[in-house]
């Protein structure tokens, strides 16, 4: 669908690690509501509207094993946009902005740079990570 060489299932089973990854397909609110499980890392990168990202955050919070980060795609600081064509989704950041409003306390560090490209010649990126 985005042009990549191989499916994210496939490239999985290249490297070495269908053992250790599990894909399922389900609503982000009930997945994370009815899971038994725990995580280390859980990334979310579904809806990107700020109502969904607000309930979702709570949620993968509280499945995440102690030192666990969440993976937040597409956080624009400041809803400014970190590429020259001016994109921003701003849904992840102002979820977070609520919460901090809201006086939670968890902490979120955008990681600002990769060390490959990303888009546009860059090495810039959205991703952001948010920890209790």
């Amino acid at each position: 669908k985005h042009s990549a060489k191989f499916s994210p299932q496939k490239m999985i089973e290249m490297i070495g690690a269908k053992n250790f990854v599990k894909f399922t397909v389900s609503n982000s609110i009930d997945y994370l509501r009815n899971c038994k499980k725990s995580y280390d890392l859980i990334f979310l990168d579904g809806s990107h509207l700020s109502n969904i990202v607000y309930q979702e955050i709570p949620l993968a919070l509280n499945l995440l094993n102690n030192g666990g980060i969440i993976l937040l795609h597409d956080y624009y600081v400041n809803n400014s946009p970190i590429w020259g064509d001016g994109f921003i989704s701003s849904g992840p950041y102002q979820a977070v902005e609520r919460f901090m409003e809201e006086g939670q306390s968890f902490h979120v560090e955008p990681i600002g740079e990769l060390p490959w490209e990303t888009k546009l010649g860059s090495k810039k990126t959205s991703l952001a990570f948010l920890s209790k």
